[in-house]
């Protein structure tokens, strides 16, 4: 985040507890900006404590993954539920408990998180942005953009070409 002034959401972390012991973490890092420059950073982790499910969050870990690395194409709930290594009913329950989202809102939320990111840091056309974070067609990313973000994605983009922290 200080190197890229990059927000980091819903990261699986494993964290020390103040008692010693290792546990998973759901954390989002934000970067506090003034005069352009990173000067400080926002964290908030939420302790994902649930006794004998450590399998089902390593598994959210590797979900995640698939997510970020897939993200420009398409996403089945079925290959996401196969790399946790469990039935999609299971991994609705698992995400719904972990992120609060369903899977599909999750990787939703990834995509129009990725395009808020890259409207930021290029001047590459909304279209190509659309295509490159998974969206279907061009129309498909102002309509869910504007949806989760509150704004368009040209206005958005012009909002944040001050050089002003972005706020997706």
């Amino acid at each position: 985040v200080f190197d890229t002034g990059e927000p980091l959401r819903d990261e699986l972390e494993l964290i020390r507890r103040p008692d010693g012991s290792t546990g998973w973490y759901l954390t989002t890092k934000l970067p506090v900006v003034r005069d352009g420059s990173v000067v400080g950073l926002v964290s908030v982790s939420r302790d994902l404590e649930t006794p004998g499910d450590e399998v089902a969050l390593e598994s959210m870990g590797r979900v995640v993954n698939l997510v970020h690395e897939r993200l420009a194409g398409p996403l089945k709930v079925a290959d996401l539920a196969a790399t946790a290594e469990c039935s999609e009913g299971q991994l609705e329950r698992r995400m719904k408990r972990v992120f609060g989202l369903t899977a599909t809102q999750y990787v939703l939320r990834a995509r129009v998180d990725r395009a808020a990111a890259m409207l930021t840091d290029t001047d590459r056309p909304i279209a190509e942005v659309a295509a490159e974070c998974g969206f279907s067609d061009q129309a498909n990313l102002p309509r869910q953009f504007g949806r989760l973000i509150g704004e368009t994605p040209a206005r958005f983009r012009a909002g944040r070409s001050d050089g002003g922290p972005p706020q997706a």
